[in-house]
């Protein structure tokens, strides 16, 4: 008797050490994945500010491949609408490594904690929208005419997109505060593993709760 309780209590101890390692390994995972992704997403905003930079230099849209039928001024406007591309290769890298962390942590922490990256990723590419439209909008302003109601919305349309096209560094960079809107989200779960709330607050919290509840 005293040797299978000795033997249940090994097993028992064997398999609360498994577990426990396994409880382990699963919350180093869960850090170094939240700790990656947040980093990344602080650095991507930063680029993705470089990339809507109102300063631009001589030269800058000009590896873009003309039309051999383009004017000096369609070429013009075509380059300094695919400034946003020309600077996006050089920051391309950093964006695909934290777009292709996206399903890593869809399946680590829920689809609903995802949603930040995936709009992130959705405002990367409104730039790009926005890049490719303007053209059209440039090349009309002054040159087609338009009736009244036409040109106001061409206006309001042609504005909205450089609004997403050019950062305003002013408070009115409405682009901008939605970008900062989703890090905040990305922030919040990512910090929830990075930096978890000490057993009394949590306690504190859930007391709390289910009082106004």
């Amino acid at each position: 008797m005293l040797e299978n309780i000795g033997l249940i209590i090994a097993s028992l101890t064997a398999i609360y050490g498994v577990n426990e390692w396994r409880r382990e390994l699963k919350g180093r995972r869960e850090y170094e994945l939240a700790e990656e992704v947040l980093t990344l997403v602080y650095d991507c905003r930063e680029r993705l500010r470089a990339i809507r930079s109102p300063f631009s230099h001589t030269g800058e849209g000009a590896t873009r491949e003309a039309d051999a039928n383009e004017t000096p001024e369609q070429t013009e406007l075509f380059n300094r609408a695919y400034i946003v591309f020309e600077r996006y290769e050089q920051h391309r890298e950093e964006f695909a490594k934290l777009f292709a962390l996206r399903y890593r942590f869809m399946a680590v922490f829920g689809q609903e904690s995802a949603e930040p990256l995936e709009g992130f990723r959705k405002s990367l590419n409104e730039v790009f929208v926005s890049a490719n439209m303007l053209p059209t909008y440039w090349l009309r302003q002054g040159r087609v005419q338009m009736e009244k109601d036409e040109f106001e919305r061409h206006l309001k349309e042609m504005h909205e997109h450089e609004s997403v096209f050019w950062g305003t560094l002013s408070e009115k960079d409405h682009f901008n505060d939605k970008v900062e809107d989703l890090v905040s989200e990305i922030e919040a779960v990512c910090a929830r593993i990075i930096r978890p709330q000490p057993f009394w607050k949590r306690v504190c919290y859930l007391v709390t709760e289910r009082n106004t509840g």
